[in-house]
């Protein structure tokens, strides 16, 4: 049986058996969203007037949308807004991408993003967690500062996409502004939340498909709040990253309504973990770098027994993604990692701590363009080409008594049935 796994914009084809276990889902049968599907949900929200009648002609308007890194389908649906609000005599609109504390974009990027309708159209600014442009608000008697343009006199609406975040429960709603448009410092206060007060790694609650309990979704619907945007949009997309569905109106409720349609999406069952698992991010741009292909890493190991192996395969041709994930990996222990992060935290640390959390206790092989020395300090062993990709994953398969290929493993969530 032959499947195929992403990497970077390549595939690449091996052979299974026949009773591999293959994690796939059954993706919506509702189609790739269109214009006429965005304009009927944003006309027939949830628990909120129609986009429009929410603004005025004159108002000055902030979209906050996602970066590259989360595809959401910014195309079909911003279009559609931007009639909207031009249609009700609003002109000052302001495309706000909430790049965290990622990368800037470069003009090819904001264009795929938001397509040659809107690009041009409008005003696009990357947010700089780093930069001048930001204001204080005050979130339960703490300071937070944000992006200038989702404070102050400027309407704001939040867009982006819902899956599963293996953090902060789910991602979409809140977190276009926190973390998405806050400042470097806030940011890391946000990630420091996932840190366990008394032990090395993360804290109760802290994980994907977790909300209720889960202190970085509870903050963030915090700052949100305090930002009182005034309308959502949230795509929820399939596992090749096509949006075929999508929640709109209250920044809460609606929000609430997309994680139940994402985690039934998302969520595949299995009876028992695997001895092997074979995991691809799906491709560009979920493996754009490690710090994004760290997502299915967290997922593959859910389907993997204790000290199984993984083989995974992530191109990412951007590298690690962020310098001070390497600093903290140099630490060389997940104990060492976690007193570091509590004395100084870093966003990327808690990264590095997981990925040696994983590392330590499951055989872990990885086919990528990063630097060999670099993979070898994470704990995993770096595979030197497709080759030899291909000569470990039959050999792997021949002597292991189970496996399980998960070809989206960005995307898929493994669990396993409490009985």
């Amino acid at each position: 049986m032959k499947v195929s796994l992403g990497y970077g914009h390549d595939t690449i084809d091996i052979d299974v058996p026949p009773e591999t276990k293959i994690l796939t889902v059954t993706d919506s049968i509702k189609g790739r969203l269109t214009y006429e599907r965005v304009a009927h949900a944003i006309d027939n929200p949830t628990d909120s007037k129609p986009l429009a009648a929410n603004f005025q002609a004159g108002d000055k308007v902030t979209i906050v949308t996602s970066d590259i890194t989360r595809p959401c389908g910014a195309d079909i649906f911003l279009p559609v807004m931007v009639d909207r609000l031009q249609d009700a005599g609003v002109f000052d609109i302001k495309i706000l991408f909430a790049t965290g504390a990622h990368r800037g974009h470069t003009k090819n990027e904001w264009k795929k993003i938001t397509g040659e309708k809107v690009y041009g159209k409008v005003s696009l600014v990357d947010h700089d967690a780093s930069g001048p442009d930001l204001a204080r608000i005050v979130v339960d008697d703490q300071t937070v500062k944000l992006n200038r343009l989702v404070t102050g006199t400027r309407k704001v609406i939040i867009t982006g996409s819902i899956q599963p975040h293996y953090l902060a429960g789910f991602g979409g709603g809140r977190k276009a502004i926190m973390p998405g448009v806050a400042s470097l410092d806030d940011a890391k206060r946000f990630h420091a939340l996932s840190l366990h007060p008394h032990k090395p790694g993360r804290a109760e609650n802290i994980g994907p498909g977790i909300i209720e309990n889960n202190q970085m979704s509870i903050f963030a619907e915090k700052v949100m709040k305090a930002v009182n945007p005034v309308f959502l949009l949230n795509t929820i997309t399939d596992s090749h990253g096509v949006p075929v569905d999508l929640v709109a109106g209250d920044p809460v409720t609606a929000w609430r309504r997309g994680t139940a349609i994402a985690g039934r999406m998302v969520t595949v069952k299995i009876d028992e973990p695997a001895d092997l698992v074979i995991a691809s991010c799906g491709g560009y741009p979920k493996d754009i770098n490690f710090i994004q292909a760290h997502k299915t890493f967290d997922n593959a190991v859910k389907a993997l027994r204790p000290e199984g192996k993984l083989i995974m395969v992530a191109k990412c041709p951007d590298g690690i993604g962020n310098a001070s994930f390497m600093k903290r990996i140099e630490c060389g222990s997940v104990e060492s990692i976690w007193n570091g992060l509590r004395e100084n935290f870093e966003i990327n640390g808690q990264t590095a701590m997981a990925t040696l959390e994983k590392s330590s206790n499951h055989d872990t092989r990885l086919l990528s363009d990063l630097d060999h020395a670099m993979v070898e300090s994470m704990g995993i062993h770096p595979l030197r080409n497709v080759e030899e990709f291909m000569r470990v994953t039959k050999k792997s398969i021949k002597n292991e008594n189970s496996a399980i290929v998960i070809p989206e493993g960005a995307y898929i969530t493994p669990v396993i049935p409490e009985r």
